[in-house]
């Protein structure tokens, strides 16, 4: 099972997905934490270990950048939407 933190953008049907799949899923929208900064979210998502997903291209150059968060993150993934998820 994998473990994963959502940036706002990802569209709530992906959210449901991962988890009937049965991932561990947080959701910035769950969290009170729409509208924070990109850095908020990746540093977050690396405290708990999660990988980031998100749409933003701007969030995905940050997470590239080495020592940002001051932690190691669980990775991320940018995606670009389809008709279904949109």
């Amino acid at each position: 099972m994998a473990t994963f933190y959502l940036d706002e953008d990802v569209a709530l049907a992906i959210d449901y997905e991962l988890r009937i799949y049965r991932h561990d899923v947080v959701n910035v929208r769950d969290l009170g934490l729409k509208g924070e900064r990109d850095a908020v979210h990746l540093a977050n998502a690396a405290q708990q270990g999660r990988a980031l997903v998100t749409r933003n291209r701007a969030t995905s150059r940050i997470c590239t950048l080495p020592g940002v968060t001051g932690h190691r993150h669980g990775g991320w993934r940018r995606y670009r939407s389809t008709p279904a998820f949109s």
